[in-house]
């Protein structure tokens, strides 16, 4: 959205256009901080839940063996 000035020294012509540019700028910067922080928000969850997914990589062979030995166990008992 662009507001023209004008050439004439019209008062309220130059109020207008001060004030929807300051507008503009306020709309600008709100809606990108909302944008920074969705995608901080989002990098957050994606590298918690990688973090979650590799420590359960890494830990479920020791599981699936624990749970074979504890049934072996239960079969002999």
């Amino acid at each position: 959205m662009t507001e023209g000035r004008g050439e004439t020294w019209n008062l309220e012509a130059l109020a207008s256009y001060i004030i929807i540019g300051i507008i503009s700028r306020i709309v600008g910067a709100i809606m990108r901080t909302v944008v920074i922080f969705l995608g901080l928000v989002s990098l957050a969850i994606v590298i918690t839940g990688g973090f979650i997914t590799l420590l359960f990589w890494a830990v479920a062979p020791m599981i699936i063996i624990g749970f074979l030995g504890f049934g072996f166990t239960l079969l002999l008992a």
